[in-house]
């Protein structure tokens, strides 16, 4: 087979290959919805910390906390998350003088 041939077969199918490559998936965006909720939350549910899934020094308790869905509070169990850089702060409900608003629980460095 003659050289320009070659060169020509092989252009011909990297471009082929090139729509084959994956492209990553947009980062996630996470947007959090305020929303007040206008009476206080019960008192917290005492919670039995569980066996960590792992090492101790890889993860870090999660307490439980209130969850509302709309019309009522439900309670969010706690739970054990893979330790990060940084300090957990768990979640909390704040309130304000427009009613109680929760606060996710998040990674602070």
């Amino acid at each position: 087979m003659k050289p320009q041939v070659l060169v020509a077969l092989a252009l011909a199918g990297a471009g082929l290959l090139s729509g084959c490559a994956e492209t990553p998936p947009p980062r996630e965006r996470i947007v959090i919805e305020e929303r007040l909720v206008p009476r206080r939350p019960p008192p917290p549910v005492r919670e039995v910390i569980v066996e960590a899934p792992g090492p101790r020094e890889r993860f870090v308790w999660d307490p439980g906390h209130y969850a509302w869905d709309g019309d009522d509070y439900h309670w969010a169990p706690g739970h054990w998350i893979e330790r990060r850089e940084g300090r957990w702060i768990p979640a909390e409900w704040v309130e304000t003088p427009r009613g109680w608003r929760f606060i996710p629980g998040h990674w602070q460095r």
